[in-house]
């Protein structure tokens, strides 16, 4: 089962979906955040959960039209422990005959430590500034609040005992000069 809400309507959609939840169901949140998993957890039982997370970048042209642009979509998921399961790979499959594509990485939470480090500083920064990040990123003061935010994330993740490279600030600011 594929939870693609919006951060704050987890809770809710997983209460939702607890009577289709069967012995061999998996649950995939697919939403920003890093509470994704343990949410789904507390209501549908840690067994069924994989953590999870799409990598898209998209914007509403009209309604009931999004675009998407700069990457090719796909979906990243994988076992709570890491460990390399059987229902992942049947997952895998799945998405690929539905012709999306599906990567299991090697740290799932490391890749989803790694797009809430992209997308959490751009999107707050271009909220509060009102600004598109190719403004945003150009002007002295702001960088520098991206910057913070970005070392603080890094130093959350490291505490929580995700590694995400001595670089990780770097490698974001990189991907972040790079979009217009």
């Amino acid at each position: 089962m594929v939870f693609a809400t919006k951060a704050w309507q987890l809770p809710e959609a997983a209460e939702k979906a607890k009577p289709m939840i069967g012995k061999n169901t998996v649950a995939v949140p697919l939403e920003n955040g890093m509470d994704g998993p343990d949410q789904l957890a507390r209501a549908l039982g840690r067994e069924h959960v994989l953590g999870g997370l799409a990598l898209i970048v998209s914007y509403v042209v009209a309604p009931g039209h999004i675009r998407h642009a700069a990457i090719e979509p796909a979906v990243m998921f994988g076992e709570l422990d890491n460990s390399r399961t059987e229902r992942v790979g049947k997952l895998r499959e799945t998405f690929e005959r539905a012709g999306i594509k599906a990567e299991i990485p090697q740290d799932i939470h490391r890749s989803m430590w790694s797009k809430f480090l992209f997308i959490a500083p751009m999107s707050t920064i271009g909220a509060l500034t009102r600004l598109p990040i190719g403004l945003w990123r150009s002007i002295p003061e702001s960088r520098e609040i991206a910057v913070r935010a970005l070392r603080e994330m890094v130093a959350v993740a490291a505490a929580r005992g995700v590694d995400l490279g001595a670089d990780a600030v770097d490698r974001t600011l990189e991907r972040y000069d790079a979009m217009s």
